[in-house]
């Protein structure tokens, strides 16, 4: 199951069914909307007028918009077809002619989100230059004079705030193998996802 079966999706699902599905369609639009530009998609002022709508409690609102954003998140990561939303929104419990409005929904702004989602990173920093040096220690005044190599990699990352930070890794050369071997894997994983 893609969504999970956590108790806080079961909840949201309920409350979702709970509302009827022409609103369900405009809290939907608005977080597809908002998903694009990164803002919440409701205030605070916004959940309480929610709440009181629906009657419900705030804490069921903000679980609400909290599980249907990390839904299309999921959705979006996974590439889900039109057919493969509708499934596992009915497997998650969702009414049909919810799942139908969020399907539609789907179908119409998939695209931008996944587009905006590759194009994002989900960390606050990034890597922006990368410098390594080679040392080799021939006496130690400890251990005699076992030479042992010592890869050092300075790592530049730009942070979301605009500044840079500068991070070196001291690594033997079996700790190397195993740091490159790792890399290999992700890079796999994103080849994957292309």
């Amino acid at each position: 199951m893609v969504f999970g079966d956590s108790p806080a999706i079961k909840q949201a699902v309920e409350t979702g069914n709970a509302i009827p599905a022409a609103q369900l369609k405009t809290i939907l639009n608005r977080i597809f909307s908002r998903l694009l530009t990164k803002e919440d998609a409701f205030s605070a002022t916004e959940k309480q007028q929610l709440a009181a709508t629906f009657e419900l409690e705030l804490n069921d609102v903000q679980l609400l918009v909290d599980s249907l954003t990390l839904m299309i998140q999921t959705a979006a990561y996974h590439q889900l077809s039109e057919k493969a939303m509708a499934k596992h929104l009915t497997n998650a419990g969702l009414a049909e002619d919810h799942v139908m409005v969020f399907t539609k929904q789907w179908a119409n702004k998939s695209a931008g989100i996944i587009d905006a989602l590759r194009n994002s990173g989900f960390y606050s920093s990034q890597l922006e230059t990368v410098a390594w040096s080679l040392d080799v220690g021939v006496a130690d005044s400890v251990a005699g004079t076992t030479a042992q190599p010592n890869a050092k990699l300075q790592l530049g990352l730009s942070t979301s705030q605009g500044g840079t930070e500068s991070i070196t890794v001291a690594m033997t050369q079996p700790e190397l193998e195993q740091f490159y071997d790792k890399l290999e894997q992700i890079q796999g994983q994103l080849d994957a996802l292309s």
